[in-house]
Parts: structure tokens; sequence; C-alpha cells
């Protein structure tokens, strides 16, 4: 959001007037926020998957599941913007791409988005990029022996890194490369192992070595937000380093339950944003527009200091961000949650493999 913020929310001219245009030149990183958000859905949903693998009702309760959650909201957003006559959707160049419908409906935009003009619903790639791998996951799990798995998922990084690589050799264009679903799979790919290794009677062993990784992989991608006229990485190793380094943070938190990140990742308030965090990505760019839009034409003409206008800018756009997604939890998204009740996993404990107490957190927190 702090990306899109600065990308979209039209408050560059503002930034760039005051003593924080340095800092916020880092902004364009935000980027790997995605991958924050793939390495958090691997784990959650690969556990998923694991505790649940012997039930009958495997493939029928998680494609059930996942439909009730992100379809309604989903569907509504893209009726609205291609088939309702309402002027207030911004449409680039004064045109409705009709044509774009097709990739949006069938979760297949983002291998398109990074070559179109961008819209609001450019930003839904990442949704489509979730999709597929919920799709094609479940079955790869469920083939795939205990053993195995760790080996499968290594040789599914290895793809993912090898084909963004030849991607940037072929010259492709950096959206393209950074929407595609097999170079940004890796860190899907990670949260999955990470769910993998949290099970191992070995974890608390080599957890320790493992901390190491935090603050190296965080301080290389300090490196690749600030590029510095002597570092050109390939955007595919800044999605690598970017994975391993929020895997390890995750890591962090499962193991050390009373640790530092652990504790800050279960503050009110961050908890509060995951659970209306669905219609916040869905909206936010819609938000971002309109409400900035509005601000700069209210206050601008009136406001003559940047920081003020700008500090408006942020508690407008975040308080209506917030606001569209509480609204939409309320008066949409909890009424078709409850017909999960539908789709139960049956036959199964929901029960991971290992009874340390950082697993077993887990396993609730993801049948929350």
């Amino acid at each position: 959001m702090f990306y899109h913020f600065y990308e979209f929310g039209r408050i560059k001219p503002y930034l760039d007037s005051t003593f924080l245009k340095p800092l916020w030149g880092t902004a364009s990183f935000g980027w790997v926020g995605v991958d924050l958000f793939f390495v958090l859905s691997g784990f959650l949903i690969t556990s998923i998957l694991l505790n649940t693998k012997e039930s009958p009702k495997y493939f029928k309760s998680f494609y059930g599941r996942r439909a009730v959650r992100i379809f309604p909201l989903y569907f509504l957003c893209l009726l609205i913007y291609y088939h309702v006559p309402l002027s207030i959707f911004h449409h680039p160049e004064g045109q409705l791409y009709e044509g774009h419908q097709i990739w949006f409906f069938t979760y297949l935009a983002n291998w398109k988005t990074g070559l179109w003009v961008s819209d609001e619903l450019s930003l839904f790639w990442s949704l489509c990029v979730e999709e597929q791998f919920y799709l094609i996951w479940p079955l790869v799990v469920w083939v795939t022996g205990r053993r195995a798995f760790p080996w499968v998922c290594l040789g599914v990084i290895a793809a993912s890194l090898g084909t963004g690589i030849a991607f940037e050799f072929a010259g492709l264009p950096r959206m393209f490369i950074l929407m595609a679903t097999v170079p940004r799979a890796q860190a899907l790919v990670f949260g999955s192992l990470l769910a993998w290794f949290v099970r191992q009677s070995w974890l608390f062993r080599v957890t320790e070595y493992l901390k190491l990784v935090l603050p190296a992989s965080f301080g290389l991608m300090l490196v690749c937000a600030l590029n510095p006229s002597y570092f050109r990485g390939l955007y595919t190793l800044e999605m690598l380093i970017a994975a391993v380094s929020f895997s390890s943070l995750l890591l962090c938190c499962v193991t050390e339950s009373d640790g530092l990140a652990a504790r800050i990742m279960r503050s009110r308030l961050l908890c509060s944003f995951g659970k209306y965090s669905y219609a916040i990505y869905v909206l936010h760019a819609w938000v971002m527009y309109y409400v900035a839009h509005f601000v700069s034409n209210t206050l601008g003409p009136h406001v003559s200091s940047p920081a003020l206008l700008l500090t408006a800018f942020f508690v407008a756009v975040f308080s209506a961000g917030y606001l569209a997604g509480v609204l939409s939890w309320h008066v949409l998204e909890k009424h078709f949650l409850r017909l999960k009740r539908f789709f139960p996993y049956a036959g199964s404990p929901l029960a991971p493999a290992s009874s340390e107490p950082a697993v077993l957190a887990e396993a609730a927190v993801i049948e929350a």
C-alpha cells in the first residue's frame, strides 16, 4: 500500500518538495510487499493441505472454502467495473478495455497486465498468481510423499529462478517478469517449504543457525532498495532475496512465539488489518485514486505546506482504505464465509505431525 500510495496516490509532487524525497525514492522497491503476501499464503495454504491430506473431501473442501472466500468480492468488482455505468470509475485514456475481461474473469490477467496500460484492475495480477497456485498446488501436495515434498519444492524454486533469469536475458519487459506466474512462484513455494520444515522434529536444532539468514537477507534487500550505482541486480534475484527474507522472518515468528517479531505481528492493529486485508487489497487502488483526487482538489489550493498536505493525503487514504475493508467484511464477506460449513474437512483431525506448541498454534490459526 505504501508503494501504491507513492506510485498512484497523486502525492509524488508533494513528496519531492520535502526533505523526505531521498527516503521515498526507495518506495519504488515496495513491490516486494507482494512477496511477503506470497510467502504467507504458501505457508498457510500448504499447512492446510498437509493437515488435511487424508481427508476424503480433500479437494472439494479446499476448493469450496477458497471459492467462498475469494470469488464474491472479486467478481462483484469485475461486474461493476465492466457492466455498471458509473462515472466514478477511472479508465485510462477514457476508454474501457473490453477485450481484457476474459483474462480477469479466468484469473489469467497476470500474463498480460505487464504489457497493458495500467488501470485499477491491473493490481489483481497477484490474485491471479494466487488462484493459479491454488488450482495446481493441492494436486502436487496430494501426489507427493512426505520425504519427496521438500525436493519437489526445491525443484520448483530452481525452475522459477531459472525461468525468471531466462526471461530477463530474453529481453522481456520488466513488468511482465514481475507479474508472470513462474518467476513469482518462488516466494509461494518458499512458504510451502517452510510449512513442511516446521513439522520436522529437528526444527529447533537448526533454527539457531538459520537466524543468521534473517539479518543477512534483509541487508541485501536494503541494498536492492537503495539501488546504488555499483549494484544492478537481476529482478529475479531481487525476488529471491525478498522470498528468503520474508521466509526467515516467518520462521522466526513461528519458532519464537515470545520473540519481538512474533509479539509485533500479534498486535491488535496488525491483526485487525489482517482480518480486513483481502478487501483492502481488492479495493485500495480505487480508494487511493479517488480519495487522493478529492484531497488534492479540496485542500490543495488552500494548504501551502507540502508536509501538511502530505499528512492529509496519508490519513485520508489509509483511513478510507481501512473503512472500505471493514464495510466489505460486514456487508458481504462474512456472510459468504458462513458457507464454509458446507465444505468441512471430514475425517481429518487437522493436526500437524509435530506436537511443538508453535506448530499447533499455527494449525489453529489457519482454521480460524
